[in-house]
């Protein structure tokens, strides 16, 4: 399946988006190559990029699994020692941990083991032994700062006055090895160094104090480089609350640092973001020479300012300084519209197959709102192509948290484009909609209106179903207690609390304002229900409604792996269930909180067996309306009349996939639609008003 966006095909479109990076480079799979291995702090999760040229990179799918599971905070890769395997360095609510890097040569699989089981990172105090301890917003450097060949460490002290602590490792002095961390604090002052604010130092005095305390607040990463190439270590720094990464060269040496003064970094172009700037330098092209790549260390997002689909820049070293080459690095090669996609499907042109809409939850006005990418491909062979970024200006109502999805909200057999939205003016998140003026595809000029009275919570999904088949669509939505609650409408859109536990699922913490969607995804014809967990798994309940509370394993991944019901996308999973690929049974498509999709092909790939499942709508129909038909295998379709005059004669039917059937100007009365196949025909009434 191919994404076309900016005039480029995406290497990796479904490699689910990123928003806030640490980035490391490690082999891998064993081939002698180093991948990208990506710490997104948005979702303390990990994603692995393969190099497949310099300039293109594709998704090692399951790549978390080849990390331990209790990674909090932040991750490093460091070869502490000395055997040519990058170990690992992550944070702990008490202090630091460390994995020995324990892959056998030639292995396709990471393997670790702890460096000291049950023990964090310690190191010998001034006062005793003690952990290492790092604040959960900050990044230390781990590196060799010294010059004899062992790893030690710099971190911004826990408590006090944003002085840098410097842990020597003594491994080498004691031992003449580098295979252990025998750490001790030598200062917690290193370079006589005190950060007083952004962009503020102090160097061998205290801070200003102001109000009684120094100015400084916030998480610090550090990291460093030897940028004049003199064999001393100079400091990277970059703050919480602010949007400059700085530099501050090490005039001193190995054994003895000295700075006084810094500078924004790069000077070419800095890295300028709205906030918290982190810096990491390693060889992301494999060409040898090490790049710098500059992200945002948050777990959530920071600042209204920021552009999470922009939030990666990669810069390579030019003959005077580090040269900006792009802001979106690895993000260009996937669908990445910021952050908390929210996907929608329907055939907007009326061509027979399914274009994707994607909310941004954060528009930002006349650049980005809703992303359109129309199907320029066939309902068997999609091709994605992006139109455009923000369709029907949306960006510009003063609204945020967009939710799209399609129903037919007025009852007029024309399926309208539905958004739920947080008002940017009162803060109400409220029901919105553009109604369709086309039977088939989708066409407005009409006025965004409301649907009055109903006031949804802030992060609450809804999905439009007619429950009781009154011909209005009523709500299912999980409200946060994590009850499934139906609400029906009584007419004219509007909306009372029905049941609450709709189905059987009654309040459950873990479905608190989870999404959903509702379909047929393992083909017996009764709807299952797709829960998608705001801790980013994803549930099937299979045939929901008659009471079958059977949570199924149904999904395969595109690589061929397996995908059980526990899939996690990292944090927020908002599935839709789309048949994109003419098959007998959907894939399903899960937005998620970096801003990018995950697809999951469904395994049954067969053709089905047992009575085929055949339907046409709207019916009844008025001349005018574009007849919808639908199968769960190929087949062709004809039209009759009572008569038997053929009306419609041979249109080939994909399975799977609504097919639009233009009819001519009929009188009122009963006409059959036949369906053929497998040398078999099956019928279909059709009503004329």
């Amino acid at each position: 399946m191919s994404v076309l966006q900016n005039g480029s095909q995406a290497s990796m479109p479904f490699a689910g988006g990123l928003n806030n990076i640490q980035l490391n480079t490690i082999d891998v799979n064993g081939d002698g190559k180093d991948e990208i291995v990506v710490w997104e702090r948005t979702t303390n999760s990990v994603k692995i990029f393969e190099r497949t040229n310099a300039d293109r990179f594709r998704l090692l799918k399951n790549g978390e699994k080849q990390f331990p599971q209790t990674l909090r905070s932040w991750l490093l890769l460091r070869d502490f020692n000395g055997d040519g395997r990058k170990d690992l360095f992550s944070g702990d609510p008490f202090g630091v941990r460390v994995w020995v890097n324990t892959t056998t040569t030639g292995s396709t699989m990471l393997t670790w083991r702890p460096f000291h089981p049950g023990f964090l990172l310690l190191t010998e105090g001034f006062s005793g032994t003690i952990p290492i301890k790092v604040n959960e917003n900050d990044i230390p450097a781990i590196v060799d700062v010294d010059g004899d060949g062992d790893l030690d460490i710099l971190n911004t002290r826990f408590v006090g006055n944003s002085t840098i602590e410097y842990h020597q490792n003594l491994s080498i002095e004691r031992t003449g090895k580098k295979d252990s961390l025998q750490m001790k604090k030598v200062t917690e002052q290193w370079g006589q160094l005190q950060e007083c604010g952004c962009g503020e130092f102090s160097i061998a005095k205290p801070c200003l104090i102001v109000n009684g305390r120094t100015t400084h607040t916030g998480g610090k990463a550090l990291n460093t480089i030897d940028i004049d190439n003199d064999g001393d270590q100079d400091l990277l720094f970059g703050e919480e609350n602010c949007d400059q990464l700085f530099l501050l060269r090490n005039k001193g040496n190995a054994s003895q640092e000295f700075f006084d003064s810094w500078e924004n970094f790069p000077q070419t172009t800095s890295a300028v973001i709205p906030v918290f700037p982190t810096s990491f330098i390693e060889d992301v092209d494999g060409d040898t020479h090490d790049e710098l790549i500059v992200s945002v260390n948050g777990a959530v997002r920071l600042s209204p300012e920021s552009d999470p689909a922009n939030s990666i820049w990669k810069y390579r070293k030019g003959a005077i300084d580090f040269e900006l080459v792009q802001k979106n690095f690895l993000q260009d090669q996937m669908i990445d519209v910021g952050d908390e996609s929210r996907p929608a499907v329907f055939d907007i042109d009326a061509d027979g197959d399914y274009d994707l809409i994607i909310s941004s939850a954060y528009p930002v006005p006349g650049k980005s709102g809703i992303f359109l990418f129309e199907n320029t491909g066939t309902p068997t062979s999609p091709v994605l192509t992006l139109k455009t970024k923000d369709w029907f200006d949306l960006s510009k109502r003063g609204l945020y948290n967009l939710r799209p999805s399609f129903a037919d909200i007025n009852a007029d057999r024309k399926t309208d484009l539905i958004v739920t939205a947080t008002s940017s003016i009162n803060g109400l998140t409220e029901i919105y909609y553009l109604a369709n003026e086309k039977y088939s595809g989708f066409e407005s000029t009409a006025e965004l209106k409301k649907i009055p009275d109903v006031i949804l919570e802030r992060n609450q999904v809804i999905r439009l179903r007619d429950i009781n088949e009154d011909l209005f669509p009523d709500i299912l939505t999980f409200n946060g207690a994590g009850e499934l609650e139906y609400l029906k409408n009584t007419g004219s859109n509007s909306f009372v609390s029905e049941i609450k536990g709709f189905a059987g699922l009654s309040a459950e913490s873990s479905r608190s304002f989870a999404a959903l969607d509702i379909a047929d995804v393992n083909g017996d014809y009764q709807e299952d229900l797709l829960i998608g967990h705001r801790n980013g798994r994803l549930s099937i309940v299979t045939n929901f409604r008659n009471g079958q509370l059977a949570f199924k394993n149904y999904l395969l991944g595109d690589t061929g792996e397996e995908i059980t019901t526990e899939f996690q996308s990292g944090r927020s999973a908002h599935p839709v269930v789309v048949n994109l690929f003419g098959s007998p049974y959907p894939s399903i498509l899960i937005g998620t909180m970096t801003g990018g999709l995950f697809l999951l092909k469904n395994q049954f790939n067969e053709t089905p067996t047992g009575k085929p499942r055949f339907t046409a709508f709207p019916n009844p129909v008025n001349n005018g309306d574009i007849v919808r038909v639908y199968g769960d295998r190929e087949a062709t379709v004809q039209v009759y009349s009572a008569e038997g005059k053929k009306i419609v004669d041979g249109k080939p039917l994909m399975a799977g996939v609504e097919t639009p059937l233009s009819l001519p100007d009929l009188t009122p009365g009963v006409y059959m639609i036949i369906f053929r196949t497998g040398g078999k025909k099956y019928s279909f009434r059709l009503i004329r008003n």
